[in-house]
């Protein structure tokens, strides 16, 4: 009976440290981005960290940043857009379950923001002549 009781508050006390990191855990620090243009073929500079692509394509891009992206293509004018980032509402979890540890590790790591959008679409407008 009395290892039955340590196991119960083992388990208890190990809670509060699963859950710390919550938005990390659960939703990762890093979020696919799928990037397309009209025509295909353009090729995108992602900055920060200058990434680049060949449309159609997907980056894995780390969170808790805003990125811009600017595709260019021959014979067209380029396009710039932007990725900002969102709260991630996993964070929460963290202020209820976590504790200050928790919270500390999601705005460290950028988990506590998710990325604006998960799919960037470039028009590319032919060159006037």
């Amino acid at each position: 009976m009395n290892q039955i009781k340590w196991m119960i508050v083992l388990t208890i006390g190990l809670i509060p440290l699963l859950a710390m990191g919550c938005a990390s855990i659960i939703t990762g620090t890093s979020q696919q981005v799928n990037f397309n243009s009209n025509p295909a073929g353009a090729k995108v500079v992602i900055a920060p960290g200058g990434t680049t692509g060949t449309t159609p394509f997907t980056a894995k891009l780390a969170k808790g940043r805003s990125y811009t992206c600017t595709a260019t293509k021959d014979g067209y004018d380029p396009d710039t857009q932007h990725i900002g980032k969102v709260f991630n509402g996993w964070f929460i979890g963290n202020a209820l379950i976590g504790g200050i540890i928790g919270v500390i590790i999601d705005i460290a790591d950028g988990a506590w923001f998710n990325l604006s959008i998960e799919s960037v679409n470039f028009q590319l407008p032919p060159k006037q002549k």
